[in-house]
């Protein structure tokens, strides 16, 4: 699935830079479609500009770049990429362990950084529930 840039990581919790870990109650998650990313996230944290009417944060479906893949400690994955969207630059850095646990930190270019936690996930049918650009 990561050789294939197929893969799609189900996102449970969430660590923002100046709060508390919490459990996300809705499913959130980052999906990898071959070049493209689609990130449905939520975003708590402090923001330096905004565009007009709040913006969408990390909810989007962009063409990825600089996407490099290195293989870890213990069979550790570490991923890294770039998505550019109207409203923000994001980079990315995805941590996948052999278990299917999974760490996430995003760093947008106008907002502070946060972090996520999750699993892959295994089921093949996963890219029906991709958002349309």
């Amino acid at each position: 699935m990561l050789a294939a840039k197929l893969y799609k990581i189900d996102i449970d919790r969430a660590t923002p830079m100046a709060a508390p870990s919490m459990s996300l109650p809705y499913p959130y998650h980052v999906s990898i479609i071959g070049d493209r990313v689609e990130s449905f996230l939520p975003y708590f944290g402090r923001a330096y500009t905004l565009p007009y009417g709040g913006g969408e944060g990390p909810r989007f479906a962009a063409p990825i770049s600089d996407y490099r893949e290195t293989e870890g400690r213990r069979g550790r994955h570490d991923i890294r990429f770039r998505a550019v969207t109207a409203e923000d630059t994001y980079d990315f850095f995805l941590r996948i362990f052999p278990t299917g646990e999974s760490s996430l930190s995003i760093s947008p270019g106008q907002k502070q950084s946060i972090s996520f936690s999750g699993r892959v996930d295994m089921t093949p049918e996963f890219e029906t529930t991709l958002i349309s650009d």
